[in-house]
């Protein structure tokens, strides 16, 4: 199942920053599973950029998501308690969030991606530009 939702720079969402869109861009909701088949890169000014789509991954047959799109925000789980068990700290409870991608590590955005349930639907938010 893929689905998408785009908002024009005026528009924000409930619950989500009010980015800075520049008018020649749109952000793009993009409902996906994994394997999301993007090839990602840090974008030196502390984004996420697509440097590839792989044609067997599931982001390529949404059509939505392309090279050179910059990853806004993405779904992500996170633990809500942790158990010491003689020295080993186990995480438990999760909570499902949205991640903002501007400002963080590259590293966490791909602990974020790698460990998200394959078998949940993540939303990807990017921002699609016109030249």
């Amino acid at each position: 199942r893929y689905a998408a939702c785009a908002s024009s720079p005026s528009e924000g969402k409930e619950g989500e920053q009010d980015d800075a869109i520049p008018a020649n861009c749109t952000r793009v909701s993009v409902e996906v599973k994994k394997p999301l088949g993007l090839i990602l890169e840090e974008d030196g000014l502390g984004g996420i950029v697509v440097v590839e789509v792989v044609s067997e991954g599931n982001s390529a047959k949404t059509k939505l998501i392309r090279k050179g799109d910059k990853i806004l925000a993405i779904s992500a789980q996170i633990k809500t308690r942790t158990t010491d068990y003689g020295g080993v700290s186990v995480g438990s409870g999760e909570e499902m969030i949205r991640l903002q991608v501007q400002g963080e590590k590259f590293d966490t955005i791909m602990a974020a991606i790698s460990s998200y349930p394959s078998q949940k639907t993540m939303k990807i938010d990017v921002l699609k530009c016109q030249e």
